[in-house]
């Protein structure tokens, strides 16, 4: 029997991995002192946090240097937005595990001594996911939850991922590896790097924990209002990604077609209300060309689809939007399955 002394506490405490943490940041000093704080407050001790300002005009500046005692890195200076500042960040972090986390987002409490501890036991992990709450105001939180993986189903994973970047740590010799996330993508760097790591390292690795990692704040000025704008960014981002693990061109063509009637989540205007028959219409499209094809609780799709129908817009776009990649999930579903045959 091993006793655990003070001293092997300390030796372990010494151990654990350097976890390192980029802010990306512009004019959100309305939300950044909490952000700072969600991160130096839990007293990691191989914490490396960067802050990578785009030359804020605002009292964000000031926030920083009030705490930049507890900052390892942080600059001020314009750069080329979100993606640019996460990849600058990522060049000068020496960790051994990284994620962003937004100026407007907070890492959950003692989420860095789960993650590192959780790294320091298992040294084959490649990523690791936890829960993530989103949250309005100071009380208003959401249950916990994270995107659904299928180990076993690569097209899924890329497709009905759901990200929750917030929440999902990587090892960082991956993430430098991968050359970080596209400065090209202003929606979907998250789910580009998400489709890109899982494409090379496959799925086997990645580790999951019940505990809450991270909050997502959702509020008026977030990109994430953009919603519908970053739909398109992604969708492309899926097809490219797609083409990577061999769905036939023929299929691509088809599915990047506006002719073919996939996309019809295009012809809706969201900001408007929207006709129950239209989404009766919708649902009939899932139910016999969607659901036979794809492993999906029927109960949680009429639940999704009857949300819908309630007019707040974010669910109309989720759900209009999903449909589409349902039926491109069904026909990447239907070619795996004749190669299976074969």
């Amino acid at each position: 029997m091993t006793l655990f002394t003070e001293t092997s506490s300390k030796n372990l405490t010494r151990n654990l991995p350097k976890i390192s943490i980029v802010t990306p940041s512009f004019n959100q000093g309305h939300f950044i002192e909490e952000t700072i704080l969600s991160v130096l407050s839990q007293d990691y001790p191989n914490l490396e946090y960067i802050i990578i300002d785009g030359g804020s005009t605002d009292e964000t500046v000031d926030i920083i240097k009030k705490y930049e005692k507890g900052i390892t890195y942080w600059i001020s200076e314009k750069d080329r937005g979100q993606s640019d500042a996460i990849n600058k960040g990522l060049k000068i972090a020496t960790g051994d595990v990284f994620n962003w986390l937004n100026s407007d987002d907070l890492l959950a409490p003692n989420a860095l001594w789960v993650i590192g501890y959780y790294f320091l036991d298992h040294p084959k992990s490649t990523a690791l996911l936890g829960h993530l709450q989103t949250f309005e105001g100071e009380n208003n939180f959401s249950s916990p939850y994270r995107m659904t993986i299928i180990k076993e189903d690569l097209p899924y994973n890329m497709i009905f991922s759901g990200m929750t970047q917030q929440s999902l740590f990587y090892r960082m010799d991956t993430v430098k590896q991968l050359l970080g996330v596209d400065t090209r993508l202003y929606f979907c760097m998250d789910f580009d790097l998400w489709c890109r790591f899982i494409t090379h390292y496959g799925l086997d690795d990645i580790d999951f924990t019940k505990e809450t990692l991270a909050y997502f704040r959702i509020h008026t000025m977030a990109k994430s209002q953009l919603v519908y704008q970053g739909y398109d960014e992604r969708r492309k981002v899926l097809l490219s990604m797609l083409s990577t693990i061999g769905i036939s061109q023929s299929y691509l063509r088809e599915l990047n077609s506006d002719s073919t009637g996939y996309f019809f989540d295009k012809k809706w205007d969201f900001k408007k209300k929207l006709l129950p028959l239209e989404t009766v219409i919708a649902y009939i499209v899932e139910l016999f060309l969607v659901i036979p094809y794809f492993d999906y609780p029927l109960s949680k799709s009429i639940r999704f689809w009857f949300f819908s129908l309630k007019n707040k817009p974010f669910r109309r776009r989720n759900y209009f939007y999903t449909l589409p990649l349902r039926l491109i999930y069904r026909k990447t579903k239907k070619q795996n399955d004749f190669k299976n045959k074969k």
